[in-house]
């Protein structure tokens, strides 16, 4: 989990629904099974920034608890459908990050109606699915410290960002981002593009190059793939659950999936948005950093400071806009 920011580490943020219940129990005396299906790589140097971060938070349950966990990932869009329909089959939990196939996975789960089902989802629970519940990642207030970042480190005043798709939940990353950098260095000049993909770490990169060659010398990348491109070109690269980056929005599943799975065990799953385990006050995400030092002043390290302790008293209050930034383009 996540501790107060440091020179190695910092925090973000969230919320929760109440539940009901509609799904059995499961036995007692035997381990529970979780299935988990990912449209992203989640394992190997390619695994995706929250793929990973499920397959992670599925080894700690696997190691913690006991339970018996099965992961598909690089599961396309398309094949979404009948990768759940394998996967409910004699499991309790099905946990599916599959944001843009949201609408085929929620009626795949009215054909298993004595199976859990937990969605990545842009929207909310509906009472209609009353055996899904629903979680996205509210790194919100991560991403609005790496745009304080930013702000701090940017000569130029001219920053990139790259993501896939513009989904509600990435383009409320976004926002947040340049919230950040607007705080820190109003005026900058921020460039927006969509690779279309999750998948495709090149055409990130290309996105990447492109915007340095026009003059950023900071990239904030929701795709791993461009921070890459950054940091061979010679931008500082912030990005989102990598290591490849000075500093990195990072999510922890391990609240989430834990949550879900303890109202598995005694039958209180049900229509419930369980994101908010994935916060600031419950330590889900944060801002980490990787070898910031060479490129963050002690300026930019005292106004990440103070931006956390904003967040965390509740001074610095972000808007939830999930609309597509004006000006951005799709490759």
């Amino acid at each position: 989990m996540w501790a107060s920011l440091s020179r190695r580490g910092v925090l973000a943020a969230g919320a929760g629904l109440a539940s009901a219940v509609v799904v059995r129990p499961a036995q007692a005396g035997r381990p529970l099974r979780v299935a988990a299906i990912c449209t992203e790589a989640a394992t190997g140097p390619a695994a995706g920034p929250w793929a990973g971060r499920i397959h992670r938070a599925l080894q700690d349950l696997e190691a913690g608890q006991g339970l018996r966990c099965d992961l598909a990932d690089r599961v396309a869009h398309a094949d979404v459908p009948e990768a759940l329909r394998q996967a409910a089959g004699g499991v309790d939990l099905v946990v599916a990050d599959v944001f843009g196939a949201e609408d085929a996975a929620r009626l795949v789960a009215r054909e298993f109606p004595g199976t859990a089902f937990l969605l990545g989802s842009s929207f909310g629970p509906d009472a209609g699915d009353p055996n899904v519940a629903v979680f996205d990642r509210r790194i919100d207030e991560a991403c609005y410290l790496a745009g304080v970042l930013a702000g701090g480190v940017t000569r130029a005043g001219r920053v990139g960002v790259v993501a896939g798709y513009p989904l509600h939940g990435v383009n409320r990353l976004i926002h947040a981002f340049a919230a950040g950098l607007r705080r820190a260095r109003p005026g900058t000049l921020t460039e927006v593009a969509f690779t279309g993909s999750w998948a495709d770490e090149p055409g990130a990169a290309a996105q990447a190059r492109k915007m340095i060659a026009r003059g950023a010398d900071v990239v904030f990348g929701e795709r791993p793939g461009a921070c890459h491109a950054a940091a061979e070109f010679g931008a500082v690269a912030i990005g989102c659950g990598t290591d490849a980056a000075v500093a990195s929005a990072d999510w922890d599943a391990r609240g989430v999936l834990h949550a879900a799975v303890a109202r598995c065990r005694d039958g209180r799953f049900g229509p419930e948005d369980l994101g908010g385990f994935a916060s600031l006050a419950q330590g889900g995400c944060g801002l980490a950093l990787h070898d910031a030092d060479r490129v963050v002043s002690d300026a930019a390290y005292s106004a990440l400071r103070l931006a956390e302790a904003e967040l965390r008293a509740g001074a610095v209050r972000l808007a939830s806009a999930d609309y597509q930034p004006a000006d951005s383009s799709i490759a």
